[in-house]
């Protein structure tokens, strides 16, 4: 895992502890980028508005991230278990890589073909 994503991760779940919020982070790469996506989950959230659920993570992560690390967050996500659609929480689900087809062997870089005729 990129430091970004560790560091971010245990921010977020130590200091949202300390503030009597008991949440759980997940994370994705976004796929094609150098981007992440943050999920954090918390029945907390419940009694708070979006835009101060907002404001408490991205403290967090302003106060222990560079501005470089900032920039590689997609999103951040701020959920109630309700709100992610679960009663117990999973990580999302990633896509199985593609499977590369005969076809694809043959081509050149802009989907020609490799051989001229």
């Amino acid at each position: 895992m990129p430091v970004l994503v560790d560091r971010l991760t245990e921010a977020l779940k130590s200091d949202l502890k300390e503030a009597g919020i008991s949440a759980r982070v997940l994370n994705e790469p976004v796929r094609r980028t150098r981007l992440y996506r943050f999920f954090v989950v918390s029945d907390a959230f419940a009694e708070m508005r979006h835009s101060e659920r907002q404001e408490v993570v991205w403290r967090i992560a302003r106060d222990h991230l560079t501005p470089a690390m900032q920039a590689r967050i997609s999103m951040i996500l701020t959920l109630t278990r309700e709100e992610m659609g679960e009663e117990e929480i999973r990580p999302p689900r990633r896509a199985p890589p593609r499977r590369k087809r005969r076809d694809d062997e043959n081509k050149g870089r802009f989907g020609g073909s490799k051989t001229r005729e």
